[in-house]
């Protein structure tokens, strides 16, 4: 799902500032914010794709706020007090997708939206992208990708790991022995 980032190069906390966007801009009605969610997602609710992506939507939050954690302080801007804003904003986007928030009528999830989110994310960008860009395929290649992807995994299927009642694995018995 492409939140509208069309930069060749991004970081994971502008990619946080454009979904905080697009949850804003998703309209603000009394069904529980996971119908509205799942509606504006294109997705059935309580489908493994709904789930996948409210999943995902949280991983990242959590991935920037421990590697933003793990970041140093070689910038002037980037102080322990931005470093503190940026995991605070992570958090607070982790809420949104919180069970009792999506439970609640959407009026009052995206009301838990602060204002400044998007442009705390955004300012945070700033600083993690010194450190971490990722590339921003088109549409097609990633496409492509997650089909060389799948492909990949349909031929490793076969090698499997069989575990044993010993919690040896044939498989790695076999490599071991190969390997040797």
């Amino acid at each position: 799902m492409n939140f509208g980032i069309s930069e060749p190069w991004t970081d994971p906390a502008s990619e946080l500032a454009e979904l905080t966007r697009w949850l804003v801009a998703v309209p603000r009605v009394k069904q529980p914010g996971s119908e509205v969610l799942a509606k504006a997602m294109t997705f059935e609710p309580s489908t493994a794709a709904y789930h996948d992506a409210i999943a995902s939507a949280v991983d990242r939050a959590e991935t920037l706020h421990a590697l933003v954690d793990r970041l140093s302080l070689t910038s002037s801007l980037f102080t322990a007090v931005t470093k503190a804003h940026l995991q605070a904003a992570c958090s607070e986007l982790a809420t949104v997708f919180s069970p009792l928030n999506l439970a609640r009528p959407w009026t009052d999830g995206a009301g838990s939206i602060p204002s400044d989110l998007a442009t705390r994310f955004e300012f945070g960008g700033a600083m993690v992208s010194q450190f971490v860009r990722l590339k921003v395929y088109p549409e097609e290649a990633r496409l492509l990708k997650i089909e060389e992807l799948e492909q990949e995994l349909a031929r490793l299927e076969p090698r499997r790991v069989c575990r044993r009642p010993d919690g040896l694995s044939h498989a790695a018995i076999a490599d071991g022995v190969s390997a040797a």
